[in-house]
């Protein structure tokens, strides 16, 4: 990932977090503070590591499917009108 797509990915990280804990902050009194946090810090870090996930599942792709790819030669056959320097033809 570029250094671009990392820092966004840190800012809306921390923008996030900073949410939690306002939310927090504003339910400390409550009992069931925790359920209501849990989910969003959850989201909060799914959104975090979802871009370098799936960078990482896309290169791992690419290279399974690019593997094979290329140009292969099977054999070697002369053709007429063609010159081969190593054999001195000159067909």
């Amino acid at each position: 990932m570029s250094g671009f797509g990392t820092f966004i990915v840190a800012c809306y990280t921390a923008l996030g977090l900073a949410m939690v804990c306002v939310l927090l902050y504003l339910v400390r009194n409550w009992r069931w503070k925790w359920l209501i946090a849990t989910p969003l810090l959850l989201g909060v870090v799914a959104l975090a590591v979802a871009p370098f996930a799936e960078e990482a599942w896309i290169a791992s792709r690419f290279e399974e499917l690019c593997r094979n790819s290329g140009v292969h030669v099977q054999r070697e056959v002369e053709a007429d009108g063609y010159f081969d320097e190593l054999a001195g033809d000159h067909t």
